[in-house]
């Protein structure tokens, strides 16, 4: 027999349908140094139910799963990943650059600022990267559903913000935003001639 969470999380599944209870982000703003007044040095912290943590976490499984066993990120993407480090990419780059050198070629590099980067995914473009990649059926509509109709509010100083929507971006301290932004971003380094 299920439990009562396990039922909710096989329906959410096979009908492609996240409960709206748990679409809801409670942003709190963490200050960092400097002038309190000033917006810019406040880190907002999105915090998330924690049943909408498990679903996530079912899913990210799910979908890494599929991703590792299809070859479907390029071997170019090192962040998120396992048995990946931030080194791995420099290593690539000075081998590149090295073996430019060497063969006395010229070498242009272009550098993303990815700062909040999270926040600018489109829901539209997303979902059609996860159909690219052979997503459909309830799970395509899953991740619709679970980009759809988000709301956050500020708890700030005792006080909270009335609910906004949220059109762009997946959500912050999610476990999937991680996986879903590899996915978004994954044909990048497709756009380099080596």
């Amino acid at each position: 027999m299920l439990s009562p969470l396990q039922h909710c999380i096989q329906l959410s599944l096979s009908t492609g349908a996240f409960p709206s209870q748990l679409k809801i982000a409670k942003v709190v703003p963490i200050f960092k140094s400097g002038d309190p007044a000033a917006m810019d040095n406040y880190k907002p912290i999105s915090l998330l139910n924690n049943f909408s943590k498990i679903y996530e976490k079912i899913m990210a499984s799910r979908l890494t799963k599929y991703i590792e066993e299809n070859g479907l990120l390029s071997p170019s993407q090192y962040g998120f990943r396992k048995n990946h480090s931030t080194m791995h990419p420099l290593v690539h780059f000075m081998n590149t650059v090295s073996s430019a050198i060497n063969k006395k070629h010229h070498v242009i590099a272009i550098f993303c600022d990815l700062r909040k980067a999270f926040d600018t995914l489109d829901h539209k473009v997303l979902l059609k990267k996860l159909k690219k990649i052979g997503l459909g059926g309830a799970e395509l509509e899953w991740f619709r559903s679970y980009l759809s109709d988000r709301k956050q509010f500020v708890l700030f100083e005792g006080k909270c913000s009335p609910l906004l929507d949220i059109l762009i971006g997946v959500p912050q301290g999610s476990i999937l935003g991680p996986l879903l932004f590899l996915i978004y971003i994954n044909n990048l380094p497709m756009a380099h001639p080596f």
